[in-house]
């Protein structure tokens, strides 16, 4: 399930905007330069068509917090059956408990998003020269619990080869270089995460079959 909430004022004034029916729910976030950042939820169709009624709740409030609005949609979760605690998941995998109170730390290896006006330049940097940035900033901040969240490993960077995404590109090392990174952040005590992207589906990777997508965005 997914929720949105405002929260602006001193006063607290706020809205959570939740949802019974998620499936192919999605948010458009819109950013103007007066109004600052707004988030607008549609619904995809469903294969085509518009099989079942799409309700979205808005509830408005004083005197609210982040935390506040948090646990309100924790109680909306709870009463849809899709509460789960900590505690329940440490259960199905222990290594929930000793993330408990830490950090994610992204570390953004190779992309060309950030470059628009120079379309033909892929910035990046080595799965080494990730480590040392990351062993810096882990060991000055002080950080004792930490996922290392490492994005644009795969090959041709962030999200350019979906679902051809390996090796990890050659130009930051490698499987080679990434079991260094991997195995240097460990050694810190840390959790090593890479990312992944299970809906994207591009038309110039070999496993493209035309007829296998069930939505076109291009």
């Amino acid at each position: 399930a997914a929720f949105v909430a405002y929260v602006t004022g001193a006063k607290g004034a706020a809205v959570l905007a939740t949802t019974d029916t998620p499936d192919d729910l999605g948010f458009r976030i819109k950013t103007e330069r007066r109004r600052g950042q707004t988030v607008h939820p549609y619904w995809l169709p469903s294969l085509g068509g518009l099989k079942y009624a799409r309700v979205m709740r808005y509830t408005f409030t004083n005197g609210s917090s982040v935390v506040s609005l948090a646990k309100a949609y924790r109680r909306h979760a709870d009463a849809r059956g899709q509460g789960i605690t900590l505690e329940a998941k440490a259960r199905g995998c222990p290594q929930v408990e000793s993330l408990r109170g830490g950090l994610m730390m992204c570390v953004w290896m190779m992309s060309d998003f950030a470059n628009f006006k120079q379309p033909g330049r892929v910035p990046f940097m080595t799965f080494d020269e990730g480590l040392r940035r990351y062993r810096r900033v882990a060991e000055g901040a002080e950080v004792e619990k930490a996922v290392a969240h490492i994005d644009g490993w795969c090959r041709g960077g962030y999200d350019f080869n979906h679902p051809d995404t390996l090796p990890p590109d050659e130009r930051l090392g490698g499987w080679t270089g990434m079991r260094r990174m991997r195995d240097g952040i460990r050694a810190l005590g840390h959790s090593f995460m890479i990312h992944d992207n299970f809906v994207d589906y591009y038309a110039h990777t070999p496993s493209f079959k035309n007829n296998d997508g069930t939505l076109d965005l291009s």
